[in-house]
């Protein structure tokens, strides 16, 4: 089949998605086309796929966007597939742009079934998308609730729920450890990805306070950019109580470093306040690390509750604390989540997301 991807943004987690999608689906003998932005994340990486320098920050450069039609217009795609995530209006203009020069079918993956930040117009586009596309991939079966339910004219038998894979799997493992300066012997609970009010590290440094006095060598670590102001954060981070106790890394974290990071922590947390699904707790399973969420969203579907990690209530600080502190402390439950986790990531890979993937365009072609 000849496939034809967009996702506009090329960087973080949904342009990773795609690049370990478009890897795969041409691993199984597609050709494989991808649209994405100006230097995209992984150009150096090895791919393949063929890969179309397209969008500056989800606008199209026009020279680059007719090299690209033109392209497809030659090409002419079996299947246009569209990674969708904040900015429905682009999607539905360039979906637009692409069925001028071709006839393909169009399919959508929602990985924000309603984004964050959603103004009127952007209701409406989302409306036209779903209803556009023959079929609609999401991560979670809450996804899919979500999606009929706030859009009930959808039909639910074009909705495939897939759950998500390690997003850094294409990432050697050979890079050097990061943060040398943690002493070998400390339990580190990690906090990674975009630092943002609805993800609770609020709530995750307020019940570190109790956590650092349960647990003598508990260590925290943040990794992440802001989207907002982290005042609040530094001042709750400077606390006397934890401020020795933890390293705040408010910047961009390198694509090659993650999964080095990722091995060297001994729990991941994951306190959301407000959500659906979260990249990274695949990838914590990935690299054999138990994880302690919240009972949101998607995660009760990902986090097996006792065997891959805890699930507490959402903003809840000494549930969450108790949850951080039983599995630092508890080796025999550690040991037990570790062995269930290596298992559990065995399940979502990406040759398997792709296979499911290949059959829905297969379905939708013939």
């Amino acid at each position: 089949m000849k496939i034809l991807l967009i996702e506009p943004g090329g960087y973080a987690a949904t342009f990773q998605y795609t690049h370990n999608l478009a890897n795969e689906l041409a691993n199984r003998g597609h050709t494989v086309v991808l649209g994405t932005g100006l230097k995209f994340e992984t150009k150096e990486f090895p791919r393949s796929y063929t890969a179309f320098e397209i969008f500056d920050r989800f606008f199209p450069r026009p020279i680059r966007l007719l090299a690209f039609l033109s392209h497809v217009r030659k090409m002419q795609p079996d299947i246009i597939h569209i990674q969708g995530h904040s900015h429905p209006t682009s999607y539905l203009l360039i979906r637009k742009m692409i069925s001028s020069v071709c006839e393909a079918k169009f399919v959508y993956t929602a990985q924000d079934v309603i984004p964050k930040q959603t103004r009127k117009h952007h209701r409406y586009a989302l409306k036209s998308l779903y209803a556009k596309a023959l079929h609609i991939f999401v991560n979670a079966q809450q996804n899919r609730e979500m999606l009929l339910e706030s859009f009930p004219r959808t039909d639910a038998g074009k909705i495939t729920v897939i759950p998500l894979a390690d997003l850094t799997a294409f990432v050697s493992k050979d890079a050097d450890t990061p943060f040398p300066g943690i002493p070998e012997e400390l339990k580190i609970v990690l906090f990674f990805g975009n630092i943002e009010p609805r993800k609770g590290l609020q709530v995750l440094l307020e019940s570190f306070r109790s956590v650092a006095k349960s647990v003598p060598d508990a260590f925290l670590l943040i990794v992440g950019k802001p989207f907002e102001g982290i005042d609040t954060y530094l001042e709750l981070a400077n606390n006397p109580d934890i401020a020795d106790r933890l390293i705040f890394h408010h910047h961009y974290f390198p694509l090659v470093e993650i999964p080095a990071l990722f091995s060297r922590v001994d729990i991941v947390a994951v306190p959301y306040v407000e959500g659906w699904n979260s990249a990274v707790i695949a990838t914590a399973y990935a690299n054999g690390r138990p994880v302690i969420a919240s009972d949101i969203g998607g995660f009760d579907e990902v986090v097996d509750d006792g065997n891959t990690g805890l699930l507490v209530p959402p903003g809840d600080v000494p549930a969450l604390a108790d949850a951080i502190t039983r599995v630092l402390s508890d080796s025999t439950l550690y040991s037990h989540m570790q062995k269930n986790v290596k298992e559990k990531s065995k399940l979502n890979s990406w040759p398997e997301i792709a296979r499911k993937t290949e059959e829905i365009y297969l379905s939708l072609a013939s």
